[in-house]
């Protein structure tokens, strides 16, 4: 599939205690024609693939598309005859899916199926959910929070009238439940959040009053965040960090001016990966900005090209969901970080046979990379033999390099061509390995990123053969 490069404008912030993800280098893997479907929860990872929804376009119903990152092929998922899904989330080991017609299906990774039984409908569908002790919550577009226990649906939370559940989540770290209600009406701020330790009905506290209403809420190991619309008036929103999940602190505002529609700004997305987190801030009618707290130092790149929504991570690579424009009808993209070169190196294995009642204490491989390379900067601690290719070898065979030997940095045949030596524990790998001839893979990752792998075959025998 071709890959269309994405340019932004970046600027990072070099004390940073982590390297952000550079969005420039983004790629589409997959794009389909509609509009992002929701502010959140429309992205998820599943079973090694990438799900997301759109809404519905013209004449095509609401869709969620399935991309395999193995194939490349992106394909239409499911589609319902209803403007937009309301939430993709993997909860336990299934992927649910809600309408706005009520419907919730629930895909197990091989069937999917819709729920029986449920409370919701076309006015009082499922809005979000989450799952908080084991047990699944769904928020309602009429203000409800339901608690489900696979069998039973109860009440355990009901809003005053013409409210909404905008966005259900747990916190881990402090054992909460979160739930945000909509302002009761376009242009006032009389939204808040609620909190309960048990889920139960009488168990909730209120918190963030004020507000127009918190649009997302992102939990990370150490904080809680929540994207918060504080004055619709005046289009002023904020994100909000907290270490105790009830005392939140703003670390970014952003305004508009009533009279001017594209001031509107909001986070619609959020996204935590190796402790940054990441909010994408987008107008109603244009591209915004991404808002980065890395270790506590916010800063703000602008985001020219695409609106980002969200994001989510797969395998170490993260995916992105992005349109032309948030809510106007257009391409919806599904972009994605680039795979890390595979750098192909020579490796030389010592001895090149092997007699299988050897008593040695190593087996020794040398390995050096192309041209342009340093193997000072091979991370050591990546270093493993990944597959062992013979008669009846295991080919996803797996040993580390013992590191109780210290790789070394030579010249071993004295080429002007520096190596690196490392040595596999003998006894382990004689146990796995066949008679006859064996390829070893050897595979490993450089600090700058890169990966490498080389492949040499050594002869096994027994002895007195």
């Amino acid at each position: 599939m071709k890959k269309i490069c994405i340019l932004l404008i970046l600027s990072m912030v070099s004390i940073a205690t982590a390297e952000p993800i550079d969005f420039s280098t983004l790629s589409t893997v997959a794009t389909s024609y509609g509009q992002v479907a929701a502010a959140t929860n429309t992205l998820t990872a599943y079973q090694g693939n990438i799900y997301y929804s759109t809404y519905e376009n013209g004449t095509n119903a609401a869709k969620v598309y399935q991309y395999n990152p193995t194939t490349g092929v992106n394909t239409q998922f499911l589609a319902a005859d209803t403007s937009h899904f309301n939430a993709l989330r993997t909860i336990g080991s299934s992927l649910y899916m809600s309408d706005a017609l009520g419907n919730v299906y629930v895909y197990n990774g091989s069937t999917t199926d819709v729920m029986t039984g449920t409370p919701f409908s076309s006015s009082d569908h499922a809005q979000s959910m989450a799952e908080f002790n084991g047990t699944k919550y769904f928020g309602t577009s009429s203000g409800k929070v339901f608690r489900y226990d696979d069998t039973n649906f109860t009440t355990v939370y009901e809003a005053p009238e013409n409210r909404a559940i905008l966005s259900l989540n747990s916190w881990q770290k402090n054992g909460r439940i979160y739930a945000s209600i909509q302002s009761s009406s376009g242009y006032t701020n009389d939204g808040w959040t609620i909190s309960s330790n048990t889920g139960n009905t009488d168990s909730w506290e209120t918190i963030l009053t004020g507000v127009h209403h918190t649009d997302l809420f992102l939990p990370t190991e150490d904080y809680l965040y929540a994207a918060v619309m504080d004055n619709v008036s005046w289009y002023n929103s904020t994100i909000r960090k907290s270490s105790d999940g009830i005392s939140f602190s703003v670390i970014s505002q952003s305004s508009g001016n009533i009279d001017d529609y594209t001031g509107y700004k909001m986070a619609f997305g959020a996204f935590s990966y190796d402790d940054i987190a990441y909010f994408f801030e987008n107008s109603y009618t244009g591209t915004g900005s991404i808002i980065m707290d890395n270790g506590g130092i916010v800063s703000q790149v602008p985001n020219t090209n695409l609106a980002f929504m969200q994001a989510t991570e797969l395998n170490g690579t993260v995916y992105a969901l992005a349109a032309d424009e948030p809510f106007e009808s257009g391409n919806v993209y599904l972009i994605a970080t680039p795979e890390p070169a595979t750098l192909l190196s020579l490796i030389d294995i010592n001895p090149d046979t092997v007699n299988m009642k050897s008593h040695g204490m190593w087996i020794t491989a040398f390995i050096t990379l192309p041209d342009g390379f340093d193997v000072g900067t091979i991370d050591t601690s990546s270093i493993a033999i990944t597959s062992l290719i013979g008669e009846t070898c295991d080919p996803e065979y797996t040993q580390e390099a013992d590191l109780s030997f210290t790789p070394q940095v030579g010249d071993r045949d004295e080429d002007g061509i520096l190596d690196l030596t490392v040595k596999f524990d003998r006894q382990v790998l004689l146990a796995n390995l066949c008679l006859d001839d064996v390829s070893i893979t050897i595979e490993g990752e450089l600090t700058t990123g890169e990966l490498f792998s080389g492949s040499d075959s050594i002869r096994i025998i027994d002895r007195g053969k």
